[in-house]
Protein backbone atom coordinates (compact mmCIF):
# COMPACT_ATOMS: atom_id res chain seq x y z
CA UNK A 1 0.00 0.00 0.00
CA UNK A 2 1.09 3.68 -0.77
CA UNK A 3 1.11 6.31 1.50
CA UNK A 4 0.74 10.51 0.41
CA UNK A 5 0.42 13.80 2.11
CA UNK A 6 -1.25 16.35 0.70
CA UNK A 7 -0.53 19.63 3.01
CA UNK A 8 -3.18 22.57 2.82
CA UNK A 9 -2.67 26.26 3.60
CA UNK A 10 -4.04 29.40 3.48
CA UNK A 11 -4.08 32.86 4.04
CA UNK A 12 -6.47 34.64 5.98
CA UNK A 13 -8.58 36.24 2.87
CA UNK A 14 -8.45 32.92 1.35
CA UNK A 15 -11.99 31.57 0.51
CA UNK A 16 -11.91 28.90 -2.08
CA UNK A 17 -8.43 27.28 -3.25
CA UNK A 18 -8.12 24.43 -5.92
CA UNK A 19 -4.84 22.16 -5.55
CA UNK A 20 -3.12 20.84 -7.58
CA UNK A 21 -4.13 17.39 -9.37
CA UNK A 22 -2.23 14.35 -7.32
CA UNK A 23 -1.97 11.18 -9.42
CA UNK A 24 -0.90 7.77 -8.23
CA UNK A 25 -1.34 3.90 -8.51
CA UNK A 26 -2.52 1.62 -6.44
CA UNK A 27 -4.39 1.43 -3.15
CA UNK A 28 -3.27 4.62 -1.47
CA UNK A 29 -3.54 6.36 2.16
CA UNK A 30 -3.69 9.72 1.78
CA UNK A 31 -2.85 12.10 4.50
CA UNK A 32 -4.43 15.54 4.85
CA UNK A 33 -2.29 17.73 6.91
CA UNK A 34 -4.33 21.36 7.58
CA UNK A 35 -1.56 22.63 9.89
CA UNK A 36 -0.76 25.44 7.47
CA UNK A 37 -4.02 26.63 7.29
CA UNK A 38 -5.12 29.89 8.46
CA UNK A 39 -6.92 29.87 11.94
CA UNK A 40 -7.16 33.43 12.55
CA UNK A 41 -10.33 33.31 13.74
CA UNK A 42 -11.19 30.61 15.87
CA UNK A 43 -13.02 27.44 13.79
CA UNK A 44 -16.00 25.61 14.39
CA UNK A 45 -16.01 22.45 11.93
CA UNK A 46 -14.16 20.87 9.18
CA UNK A 47 -15.89 18.81 6.63
CA UNK A 48 -14.38 16.13 4.07
CA UNK A 49 -16.08 15.21 1.43
CA UNK A 50 -13.53 12.03 -0.10
CA UNK A 51 -14.83 12.37 -3.69
CA UNK A 52 -15.05 8.64 -3.74
CA UNK A 53 -18.92 8.00 -2.25
CA UNK A 54 -17.61 7.44 1.11
CA UNK A 55 -19.38 8.74 3.92
CA UNK A 56 -18.65 12.42 4.10
CA UNK A 57 -16.58 13.23 7.37
CA UNK A 58 -17.35 16.27 9.55
CA UNK A 59 -15.79 17.15 13.09
CA UNK A 60 -16.43 20.28 15.65
CA UNK A 61 -14.75 22.05 17.86
CA UNK A 62 -16.31 22.97 20.70
CA UNK A 63 -13.79 25.96 22.00
CA UNK A 64 -16.90 28.54 20.47
CA UNK A 65 -20.64 28.77 21.08
CA UNK A 66 -22.76 31.01 19.49
CA UNK A 67 -25.49 32.69 21.27
CA UNK A 68 -27.26 35.36 19.67
CA UNK A 69 -25.07 38.65 19.27
CA UNK A 70 -22.31 36.89 21.49
CA UNK A 71 -19.37 35.03 21.19
CA UNK A 72 -18.38 32.81 24.34
CA UNK A 73 -15.59 30.94 24.96
CA UNK A 74 -16.30 27.33 26.17
CA UNK A 75 -13.98 25.16 28.61
CA UNK A 76 -13.84 21.99 26.42
CA UNK A 77 -10.99 22.42 24.02
CA UNK A 78 -9.52 24.72 21.87
CA UNK A 79 -8.87 25.93 18.00
CA UNK A 80 -6.02 23.13 18.19
CA UNK A 81 -8.71 19.98 17.98
CA UNK A 82 -9.13 20.44 14.75
CA UNK A 83 -5.36 20.90 13.74
CA UNK A 84 -3.94 17.31 12.56
CA UNK A 85 -3.74 15.00 10.26
CA UNK A 86 -7.10 13.79 8.32
CA UNK A 87 -7.16 10.14 6.91
CA UNK A 88 -8.47 8.69 3.73
CA UNK A 89 -8.08 5.38 1.55
CA UNK A 90 -8.61 5.45 -1.98
CA UNK A 91 -8.56 2.42 -4.38
CA UNK A 92 -8.06 1.68 -8.15
CA UNK A 93 -11.39 1.41 -9.96
CA UNK A 94 -12.27 -2.11 -10.82
CA UNK A 95 -14.13 -0.99 -13.81
CA UNK A 96 -12.00 1.41 -15.34
CA UNK A 97 -8.29 2.46 -16.21
CA UNK A 98 -8.24 5.80 -14.84
CA UNK A 99 -10.94 7.56 -12.20
CA UNK A 100 -10.99 11.08 -11.83
CA UNK A 101 -12.61 12.80 -8.42
CA UNK A 102 -12.03 15.57 -6.06
CA UNK A 103 -11.58 15.76 -2.83
CA UNK A 104 -13.20 18.61 -0.91
CA UNK A 105 -12.66 20.13 2.70
CA UNK A 106 -14.44 23.25 3.99
CA UNK A 107 -13.59 24.67 6.77
CA UNK A 108 -15.92 26.72 8.65
CA UNK A 109 -15.65 29.65 11.03
CA UNK A 110 -17.57 31.11 14.27
CA UNK A 111 -18.31 34.04 12.26
CA UNK A 112 -20.15 31.74 9.39
CA UNK A 113 -17.49 32.25 7.12
CA UNK A 114 -15.46 29.69 5.32
CA UNK A 115 -12.61 28.24 3.35
CA UNK A 116 -12.92 25.68 0.57
CA UNK A 117 -9.93 23.61 -0.62
CA UNK A 118 -10.55 21.23 -3.77
CA UNK A 119 -8.00 18.54 -4.18
CA UNK A 120 -8.57 16.97 -7.87
CA UNK A 121 -7.01 13.13 -8.05
CA UNK A 122 -6.60 10.96 -10.21
CA UNK A 123 -5.96 6.79 -9.66
CA UNK A 124 -4.88 4.88 -12.48
CA UNK A 125 -5.50 1.34 -12.26
CA UNK A 126 -2.46 -0.78 -12.17
CA UNK A 127 -1.99 -3.32 -14.95
CA UNK A 128 -1.08 -7.20 -14.97
CA UNK A 129 2.91 -5.93 -15.33
CA UNK A 130 2.70 -2.85 -13.01
CA UNK A 131 1.31 -5.87 -10.39
CA UNK A 132 3.20 -8.66 -11.17
CA UNK A 133 6.78 -6.79 -12.64
CA UNK A 134 8.61 -9.88 -14.14
CA UNK A 135 8.18 -13.21 -13.49
CA UNK A 136 10.04 -16.97 -12.90
CA UNK A 137 8.56 -19.95 -14.03
CA UNK A 138 9.09 -21.99 -11.17
CA UNK A 139 7.51 -25.73 -12.75
CA UNK A 140 5.43 -27.36 -15.55
CA UNK A 141 3.10 -30.06 -15.17
CA UNK A 142 1.70 -32.41 -17.94
CA UNK A 143 -2.20 -33.19 -17.34
CA UNK A 144 -4.85 -35.05 -19.44
CA UNK A 145 -2.09 -37.55 -21.08
CA UNK A 146 -0.18 -34.49 -22.11
CA UNK A 147 -2.33 -32.84 -24.14
CA UNK A 148 -2.51 -29.77 -21.39
CA UNK A 149 0.28 -27.94 -19.49
CA UNK A 150 0.15 -26.64 -16.23
CA UNK A 151 2.65 -23.95 -15.38
CA UNK A 152 3.74 -21.76 -12.42
CA UNK A 153 4.79 -19.07 -12.11
CA UNK A 154 6.56 -16.69 -9.06
CA UNK A 155 5.55 -12.83 -9.71
CA UNK A 156 9.24 -10.85 -8.50
CA UNK A 157 6.80 -7.97 -6.65
CA UNK A 158 5.18 -9.52 -4.00
CA UNK A 159 5.86 -13.30 -4.55
CA UNK A 160 2.55 -14.32 -5.43
CA UNK A 161 2.08 -17.40 -7.30
CA UNK A 162 0.42 -17.64 -10.90
CA UNK A 163 -0.87 -20.57 -12.18
CA UNK A 164 -1.27 -20.73 -16.23
CA UNK A 165 -3.04 -24.06 -18.45
CA UNK A 166 -2.32 -24.28 -22.20
CA UNK A 167 -4.00 -26.90 -23.97
CA UNK A 168 -2.82 -28.41 -26.59
CA UNK A 169 -6.65 -29.73 -28.02
CA UNK A 170 -5.81 -30.07 -31.73
CA UNK A 171 -6.16 -33.47 -33.48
Amino acid sequence: MNTLTVYLSSAPSSTYIVEDEIYFTDVTDVSFNVDDVSFHKPPLSIKFDWGDLSLIYTESNDFFTTEPNTITQSIYGSPITLIKDYKHTYSPSIEALTTKLSCQVKLTYYDSTSCVFVQPITIYTPSFHYKVEDITLLQTAFIDNYSSVLYTFMASKDGSVIESVYSNTAT
